[in-house]
């Protein structure tokens, strides 16, 4: 049995102090309790919650007694609560270890470099496939680290990462099912009010700019590309070729 798992699945919120109380019932690592008592940050007790949530079963540490009283479920959330969730599924079910690449079929719709219809998409996969490499290695040093503030700062990374891959992932699935459900007819959804000069414009402004494409930019910019490729709109020299470096074209 596994009671977090259980409140964490049961999609509800919680107060700080309910889920501190949880954590401080079958979490063995005195640093992270402290930690939690001392930050009281939603995010961190979110982590250690899901992380938890993973065990197949939870014991109680021994000689343990909650001697606080659990607040009433509130009907309306406050700074102090928020709603509950598996805020890391980058531990195994033994809590020691991330994620493994080989199991994201679990979780993803589409998991596999060969499942991509598209190169940018393609490029995404390969982003995250990176990124899972960094999460490893922020999860080690968390583990690592000698004092609350070096945890702090690790788990803070992890935790960064963690969104940009579960983001990336959503891409991935609403965009393959967008090329599935337009069935190979690149309309882009924006049906008659095509305007050619409004795509052109918004992929001139990201091909100027200066830092650096987010996965977003490719992903919106390959839908003008598409829209522009269906009413058979032709790019100059240089931008076809700066289309085609990033995987758009």
């Amino acid at each position: 049995m596994n009671e977090i798992k259980e409140l964490l699945d049961s999609g509800r919120q919680y107060t700080f102090d309910e889920g501190l109380s949880l954590v401080k019932k079958y979490d063995t690592n005195p640093g992270v309790i402290s930690f939690l008592e001392q930050r009281r940050d939603i995010k961190h007790l979110g982590y250690e919650l899901g992380r938890l949530s993973r065990f197949p079963r939870l014991v109680p540490v021994p000689g343990y007694h909650n001697a606080e009283t659990v607040q009433p479920l509130q009907t309306e959330p406050s700074q102090a609560s928020g709603p509950v969730k598996s805020a890391s599924d980058s531990a195994d079910d033994d809590g020691h270890e991330i994620v493994r690449w080989e199991d994201l079929e679990k979780r993803h719709q589409n998991t596999k470099y060969d499942d991509m219809p598209a190169d940018y998409l393609k490029e995404i996969y390969k982003q995250n496939t990176e990124l899972y490499k960094e999460l490893q290695y922020a999860h080690s040093q968390m583990k690592l680290a000698n004092s609350d503030s070096g945890r702090a700062e690790w788990r803070s990374k992890l935790l960064d990462l963690d969104k940009t891959i579960r983001d990336n992932w959503k891409i991935i699935d609403n965009e393959i099912a967008r090329l599935k459900d337009e069935g190979g007819q690149q309309h882009g959804g924006d049906g008659d009010t095509f305007k050619e000069s409004t795509c052109r414009s918004y992929i001139s402004r990201k091909l100027k700019k200066k830092s650096p494409l987010t996965t977003e930019d490719i992903v919106e910019m390959r839908k003008r590309v598409e829209l522009l490729v269906a009413h058979k709109c032709e790019f100059t020299p240089e931008v076809e070729q700066r289309l085609k470096e990033l995987k758009v074209l």
